[in-house]
């Protein structure tokens, strides 16, 4: 491969970087990822560990895995056996062939990022719903479940803020809880174990946020049937903000891709690759279908598209503006993806816009750091999982995720807006809808 197809590729890859207005890292320095070795023994520090070479592949050029190869748990499984290394080093060349990732000690002049409770100078640690970037030692306790979420959310925030100011030294201590939306909680053991069956879960977008709460999911352990409609094919931008899009995907259509990736976990999996509005599937949906729906998408007046046909509970993420990532959940008759961006038929505000085309005669596309796609399809995937719970929702119907802020999550209460047209929607039409659901129970129709 010549250096000018490399420089092409990274070029195209950090594309939607530049144009939300921030500036890739360095490309010359290699950034040596560690881990406890008692952490990497567990299905949650085996996760994080994967999220973090998904990510990070994504970002820079050179890697190294500085810790001892070990193999998957049983837990994960899916296509997750073998060797940790192995995979991870696979998934790594399969998403930038370009890269140089191999795996070794680390030497000097390596950027460390460490996972674990004890480790570099500040590390990355999870217990359950918790998560924890800082000095060392971690402040958390032992899990006692094999809760994914809150370690992976710690990847997550300690990239952003790798990025933030590149290659800190130190990282300022800052804790989460993905339950409870707050610093810290003590519902922490409460938690759908792995193997659930989580319901029928259409995803109208597979682009970068609906892929992310696909992946998280898939790899949380949970069962689901998916159905995912989106009409956009994989491109060399697509390929940093989505943990299943690789190289070899370019071209060929988001929902095929997705579709594939989660049937190596045994899901059922059919991708429409059709915008929501033109699928018959949603077109045609029977009373009860789906369980609950992913609105991943912002294009063609997809919130419209939804509110106007009675829709049963959505749970989505989006990626925001000033270094911002959203969690929203609306359950029947709460107020509606509509009420949340305000218009009539209106593209939303997913990402940081509408960023200006390199040429006037190509479209405008949104743009969005890498991490903060992961962040929103993860907390899309949290709050999932937790629907099953007696009492959800726990936390108000949007959610913040402000990685370099001293208050990492935090969720407010949305109102119902006075001239938005859910406002005169039938409740009895509604409630017919989604009364065979497996959760209408929720509904206050």
């Amino acid at each position: 491969m010549s250096f000018a197809a490399a420089e092409r590729f990274y070029e195209r890859l950090a594309d939607r970087t530049r144009r939300y207005g921030e500036r890739p890292l360095d490309p010359g320095r290699r950034i040596a990822l560690r881990a406890n070795s008692t952490m990497l023994r567990t299905k949650a520090g085996q996760a994080a560990m994967l999220v973090l070479g998904e990510l990070m592949s994504r970002m820079v050029r050179r890697i190294v895995l500085d810790f001892d190869d070990i193999s998957f748990v049983p837990q994960l499984g899916g296509p997750l056996t073998g060797s940790l290394q192995h995979y991870i080093l696979d998934r790594m060349q399969a998403a930038a062939p370009f890269g140089t990732f191999e795996a070794g000690p680390a030497e000097g002049g390596d950027y460390i990022i460490s996972i674990g409770d004890t480790g570099g100078a500040w590390l990355i640690d999870g217990s359950d719903w918790n998560a924890y970037v800082g000095p060392a030692p971690s402040p958390l306790p032992p899990p006692t479940t094999d809760n994914i979420f809150g370690i992976c959310l710690a990847v997550v925030t300690a990239v952003a803020r790798v990025f933030a100011v590149p290659f800190p030294d130190m990282v300022a201590a800052a804790r989460a809880n993905l339950f409870a939306y707050a610093p810290e909680s003590g519902e922490s053991a409460t938690f759908v174990a792995a193997g659930t069956h989580l319901g029928r879960l259409w995803f109208a977008g597979a682009g970068s946020v609906g892929s992310a709460a696909a992946y998280f999911l898939a790899l949380a352990g949970y069962r689901f049937d998916a159905r995912l409609f989106d009409m956009d094919i994989v491109k060399t931008e697509n390929l940093d903000r989505s943990p299943i899009f690789l190289y070899a995907d370019r071209g060929k259509a988001k929902v095929r891709s997705v579709a594939r990736y989660l049937r190596q976990f045994g899901l059922s999996a059919i991708g429409h690759p059709h915008a929501l509005d033109e699928a018959s599937a949603w077109r045609n949906r029977h009373a009860g279908t789906p369980d609950l729906l992913i609105a991943a998408a912002n294009e063609r007046d997809v919130r419209f598209e939804i509110e106007t046909q009675l829709p049963p509970i959505q749970i989505y993420g989006t990626t925001g503006k000033d270094w911002q990532a959203n969690l929203f959940h609306h359950v029947p008759p709460a107020p509606c993806s509509c009420c949340a961006f305000p218009g009539h038929r209106s593209i939303t505000d997913c990402a940081k816009g509408q960023a200006p085309a390199a040429e006037p005669s190509l479209p405008q596309v949104d743009a969005a750091l890498p991490f903060l796609s992961f962040a929103a399809g993860l907390m899309a995937a949290a709050e999932i999982s937790k629907v099953p719970l007696p009492g959800f929702p726990f936390v108000g119907n949007r959610g913040f995720f402000t990685p370099l802020g001293e208050e990492i999550l935090f969720a407010r209460p949305m109102s119902h807006r006075s001239d938005c047209h859910c406002s005169t929607r039938s409740r009895s039409a509604h409630r017919k809808m989604i009364a065979n659901s497996r959760y209408a129970s929720l509904s206050g129709l």
